[in-house]
């Protein structure tokens, strides 16, 4: 069943030889095939919440100076801090319409949500997510006994009196295995994975296994352009996308806009999924 990792080749630049793929296929991918979705940091990097390891960078970069926070009361004391900061840094950022959005396609087209973001943005826009693969950074966990609290962070836990982290992975400790496992058994009983902005670096694609199996397709939202990765990967740009939905009568300013960019880059992810939503409105809407 671990062969159901997917391992996925980073393609940023439009390969010439690398054919197209049409908004009516999209559209008849999306509305006939079992999926699942996974989201990563780049689409959160979108709301203006820096990637996580790219905190890291800045933060624990230096080997001298890794904060780990079980090793000192100091370290503790400064990773605490740094966790508050990043919850302040997503309050302040929370209101994100590209995951109400998603959601949207969540219901019309029945598919559940694993997200490799620690930062709870999908909960706080009304979406709900079946598989946080690292935690979230709002809900706590007891170091000693293991208690979990959704609640929130307070100083000590209720049940043993021991100290509280943020429910998310760090240094080795609390690895979510059922939570993973629960995933790989996913990606084995779908058609089709749906990626928004994932990060290649981090489970379930850091593996090495090969990403094609058993016939699943990977339709991946990158800067500006839709990948369909299976037998052979087809493109789609979201200036194509947008040009076609004016074709067919879809009237919106965010497609008026796209539809005049020159340049793949100045569509973002959440542009993209816009795109999507109107396009599976339009199929669904004629059928």
């Amino acid at each position: 069943i671990h062969a159901a990792i997917i391992a996925l080749p980073t393609l940023f630049h439009i390969e010439p030889n690398i054919s197209t793929c049409t908004a009516e296929e999209l559209a008849a991918l999306l509305t006939s095939s079992k999926m699942i979705c996974i989201v990563g940091y780049d689409l959160n990097a979108e709301a203006g919440i820096p990637h996580y390891s790219d905190v890291l960078n800045g933060v624990w970069s230096r080997p001298e100076s890794r904060l780990n926070p079980f090793d000192s009361d100091m370290n503790y004391r400064q990773v605490m801090q740094w966790f508050a900061c990043r919850r302040n840094l997503i309050k302040r950022n929370a209101n994100f319409p590209a995951y109400r959005v998603l959601g949207d396609l969540k219901k019309r087209l029945n598919f559940p949500i694993a997200t490799q973001c620690i930062d709870g943005l999908a909960g706080l826009n009304g979406v709900q997510l079946e598989m946080e693969i690292f935690g979230n950074v709002f809900q706590s966990k007891c170091y000693s006994c293991g208690h979990e609290d959704v609640s929130g962070l307070t100083s000590n836990c209720s049940g043993c009196g021991g100290r509280l982290f943020p429910n998310v992975t760090m240094f080795n400790w609390n690895v979510r295995e059922k939570t993973r496992d629960a995933l790989i058994s996913q990606l084995a009983n779908v058609e089709l994975a749906l990626l928004i902005g994932v990060d290649e670096r981090l489970f379930p694609f850091s593996s090495g296994y090969p990403w094609a199996h058993h016939g699943l397709k990977a339709l991946r939202f990158d800067e500006g352009i839709i990948r369909l990765q299976a037998e052979h990967e087809k493109l789609l740009r979201g200036v194509d996308l947008a040009v076609y939905l004016k074709t067919c009568g879809v009237k919106s300013e965010l497609i008026d806009r796209v539809a005049k960019v020159k340049t793949y880059e100045e569509i973002g992810i959440q542009e993209l999924l816009a795109l999507v939503s109107y396009l599976i409105q339009q199929k669904l809407g004629n059928e």
